[in-house]
């Protein structure tokens, strides 16, 4: 009986809670929990769920977010070197200015994600969906793109103007990967 009672006291502390604030609480509750892991020295965080948390300017360098939801996470200006996000949902994600240097993200789905100023220096992106991801001023040399071609230092006249100026549209009817090869030295 006393646990019905204790159980009642919860429930009726959070129920004239909006649930969205309770699933803030939920998120923000993940990415303390993460913090705190990673700070302990784990590093594996495959298949987790941090859909929509708060992720910014922390240092996740070589983690592991291998086939993690991270939709809508905010990851801007955190530093994500050597991180690993093989087959992660990454759509309409905040990686601006993030340090992606050397990280993996083949097969991720990057769809609207904003990459603004990111440093993608060495990534893979091989077969990644960029659609209508932004990558205006991204640091791209040396990153092996979605086609499998690696962006050098030859063409960045042509590279420069590309991260400036666009911003990759799903709603056309262009490949992304015909786009990619116009700046790959031939």
């Amino acid at each position: 009986m006393l646990a019905q009672t204790n159980d009642a006291k919860a429930i009726s502390r959070y129920h004239s809670v909006p649930i969205i604030h309770i699933k803030a609480m939920v998120k923000n509750s993940a990415a303390n929990e993460l913090r705190e892991r990673y700070k302990a020295g784990e590093r594996d965080f495959a298949g987790m769920d941090l859909s929509f948390t708060d992720l910014n300017h922390l240092n996740l360098k070589g983690a592991n977010f291998s086939r993690a939801i991270l939709e809508g996470a905010n990851l801007s200006r955190t530093n994500l070197r050597f991180a690993d996000f093989s087959g992660t949902h990454l759509e309409g994600a905040d990686l601006t200015g993030a340090d992606l240097l050397y990280a993996k993200l083949r097969r991720a789905k990057l769809n609207d994600a904003q990459l603004v100023e990111a440093v993608l220096r060495s990534a893979n992106l091989t077969d990644a969906s960029l659609l209508g991801a932004n990558l205006s001023d991204a640091d791209l040399l040396g990153t092996k793109m979605p086609d499998g071609c690696l962006l050098t230092a030859g063409n960045s006249a042509k590279l420069a103007k590309y991260t400036t100026d666009s911003t990759l549209d799903s709603h056309k009817s262009i490949s992304i990967f015909n786009l990619f090869k116009l700046f790959i030295p031939g």
